[in-house]
């Protein structure tokens, strides 16, 4: 029985999220085809919060992080007419503009390199492991150099 019961509380979960998203897709439509303000408000009311606490998970101060999520909202309004619905959800595209601000941010915070030249493998690891966020960059800029080398 308790079995059933969890089953359909999932299955009202996923159909609360798809109904959701069908929602937020409308808004950033309205957004892009429009500029509607009101639509922004909506998506602004509930992203706002979420990506502020995302933010401080990932070691930003209040303060950043509000910035942080300013930034990523008004990428949000300037770039709505980007959004592909077909590439994936509205929540995973304004998470990721948020999450590729903070990697930027935490780049020019972090000018100095996370690992040098003459470092031990050992000394490097432990360094990179010590800063998520210098982790974060290190595998972006993997990815960068991997994706670089299957274009040549």
């Amino acid at each position: 029985m308790l079995v059933a019961a969890m089953t359909t509380a999932e299955q009202h979960s996923k159909q609360d999220k798809v109904i959701l998203e069908a929602e937020f897709r409308s808004l950033m439509k309205r957004v892009a085809q429009n500029r509607d303000r009101a639509a922004f408000e909506k998506l602004f009311t509930h992203f706002a919060p979420r990506l502020k606490s995302f933010m401080m998970r990932k070691n930003a101060n209040a303060e950043l992080a509000e910035d942080l999520v300013q930034e990523a909202m008004i990428a949000v309004w300037n770039k709505a007419g980007l959004y592909e619905p077909g590439k994936g959800s509205v929540t995973t595209w304004i998470f990721t503009i948020a999450r590729n601000l903070r990697i930027d941010v935490a780049a020019a915070q972090n000018a100095q390199a996370i690992v040098t030249p003459g470092m031990s493998l050992a000394a490097a690891k432990a360094r990179i492991e010590a800063d998520p966020i210098g982790l974060e960059i290190m595998w972006s800029r993997l990815i960068s150099i991997v994706e670089e080398m299957w274009q040549t």
